[in-house]
C-alpha cells in the first residue's frame, strides 16, 4: 500500500504508521523534573546555514531558459516554439527554472563574509544540509560527476568561508543513484555498495580539517553520518535522512520496522551519552520530518519524533534541514502536538533556504546568533 501511495499517486491511501513499541528503545526515561537549563553566556557565536547548492557543472549561458523538458540552462534542451533561437536566454548568474551555475555558487559564497560582517573572523562553524548535486535525470548523472560536484563545492566553502568547519549532511541528490543508500543489515555486498560515496565525502571532509579522525571514520562506517563534540562542549550529530526518504527503495524492505539502517538507534546513544554529561546537541539533516508529509516515511519519522520528545528541550537545542528550497521553520511540540502552546513547544528545526533559485527562487542562506553557552539561536538573519 505505501508503495502504491507513493509512486503511483492518487490511487491508494497513505497507511498509518506501525505501531510503536518503545518499551526497552531508550535507556533512560526522561528526567523529571528536568534539569536546571543552562545559564545564558551573553557572549554569541555567528553561525552560517547554507544548504541546496544543486551546482550545474553543464550551465550554458545563453541556452533555453525556458525548456520544455530536462533541466533547462543547458545546450541540449530547448522550447519547441523556438528550437534554434532561446525564448529566454540563460543570464550568467542563473535563471529561475534552473539550477547553479558556477558563476552564482562562487558569487554567492563570496558574498557571505561581506554581508555577514564576517570577513576578519569568519564563522565559528557552518552547518550544511545537503544537496550539492543538480537536478538531473539519471542517465545524465554518475559516479564520477557527484565526486566532480562533492569535491569542487566543499573545497569553495574552505577556500572562501575562512577556517571555521564545516558540518555537512548529505542530500538525495547527492548520490548516484540518486535519493538512493542501502542499510547495512541487507549484507556485505548490497548493504555497502554506496560506500564509495561515504569513503569519498569523509576523506573530503578530512582534507579540509573538518572532521577529527574519529569523525571521519564513523561518516566512513555509517552512511556518512556523525557526530563531533565541539571544543566549546556543543555535539553536533549528522543524518542520512535517504534513509527515512520516500523516494529510497530500499526503505520498503521491512517497511514495518522504523529503523533498519541503525540510524536512529546511533541518534539515541548519542543523545544520551549527551544527557549523562549534561552537554547541548545540534541535529543536522536534509530530508525533515513532518511538514507536509510528502517525503519522509511515517514510521521512522515517527520515532523521530518520540525521540526529540524525549530529549528536549534540556539535550536538542536546536535541528536542522533543508530539501524545501525555501525560509522555513517548523516547532515540535510535546504528546504529538495535542496540546500546542508555548508551554508545550519542545525544540524547533530550522528549514535553510536554497542556493538554486529552481524554481522561482532567489538563492539565501541563513545567519544564526548562537548563545556559547546554551547553543540557542538568539538571532536568525536571512
Amino acid at each position: 500500500q505505501m508503495l502504491c501511495e507513493n509512486f503511483i499517486k492518487g490511487l491508494c491511501p497513505l497507511p498509518p504508521a506501525s505501531p510503536l513499541n518503545l518499551t526497552s528503545w531508550f535507556a533512560k526515561p526522561k528526567p523529571n523534573p528536568l534539569p536546571p537549563p543552562k545559564q545564558r553566556s551573553g557572549k554569541t557565536l555567528k553561525v552560517l546555514h547554507m544548504s541546496d547548492f544543486h551546482l550545474d557543472p553543464r550551465y550554458a549561458t545563453g541556452s533555453e531558459a525556458n525548456c520544455t523538458s530536462g533541466l533547462c540552462c543547458r545546450a541540449n534542451n530547448f522550447n519547441p516554439a523556438s528550437v534554434h533561437t532561446p525564448l529566454s536566454p540563460a543570464p550568467r548568474f542563473g535563471a529561475y527554472r534552473c539550477d547553479t551555475p558556477m558563476a552564482l555558487a562562487a558569487a554567492a559564497v563570496e558574498a557571505i563574509p561581506v554581508l555577514t560582517g564576517t570577513q576578519g573572523d569568519g564563522f565559528a562553524f557552518t552547518v550544511y544540509t545537503g544537496d550539492l548535486v543538480s537536478h538531473d535525470v539519471e542517465n545524465q548523472l554518475s559516479r564520477d560527476y557527484v565526486r566532480y560536484t562533492e569535491t569542487l563545492l566543499y573545497d569553495l566553502f574552505r577556500k572562501t568561508l575562512g577556517s571555521g568547519p564545516v558540518y555537512a549532511a548529505l542530500g538525495n541528490h547527492d548520490s548516484y543513484n540518486q535519493a538512493q543508500d542501502a542499510p547495512h543489515m541487507l549484507g556485505k555486498k548490497l548493504g555497502s555498495q554506496f560506500s564509495w560515496n561515504y569513503d569519498h565525502v569523509a576523506a573530503l571532509w578530512a582534507h579540509e580539517n573538518w572532521l577529527p579522525e574519529a569523525a571521519v571514520e564513523l561518516a566512513k562506517a555509517h552512511y556518512a553520518a556523525y557526530m563531533v563534540r565541539r571544543k566549546d562542549g556543543l555535539r553536533v550529530i549528522t543524518l542520512n535522512t535517504d534513509l527515512w526518504y520516500r523516494a529510497n527503495y530500499f526503505n520498503y524492505i521491512n517497511l514495518d520496522q522504523p529503523d533498519n539502517s541503525g540510524m536512529l538507534r546511533f541518534l539515541t546513544d548519542e543523545l544520551q551519552a549527551a544527557e549523562d554529561a549534561g552537554e547541548r546537541v545540534w541535529i543536522v539533516g536534509h530530508v525533515l520530518t513532518g511538514w507536509d508529509g510528502s517525503n519522509p516515511l511515517v514510521n521512522p519519522t515517527d520515532l523521530f519524533y518520540q525521540i526529540v520528545d524525549r530529549y528536549s528541550p534540556h539535550v536538542i537545542a536546536n535541528i536542522f534541514f533543508g530539501h524545501t528550497h525555501e525560509d522555513q521553520l517548523t516547532i515540535f511540540y510535546a504528546n504529538n502536538a495535542t496540546n500546542i502552546s508555548a508551554q508545550t513547544a519542545l525544540t524547533q528545526s530550522w528549514i535553510g533556504p536554497s542556493i538554486t533559485p529552481l524554481t522561482n527562487l532567489n538563492s539565501g542562506f541563513r545567519m544564526y546568533e548562537v548563545d556559547s553557552a546554551t547553543f540557542d539561536v538568539m538571532e536568525a538573519y536571512t
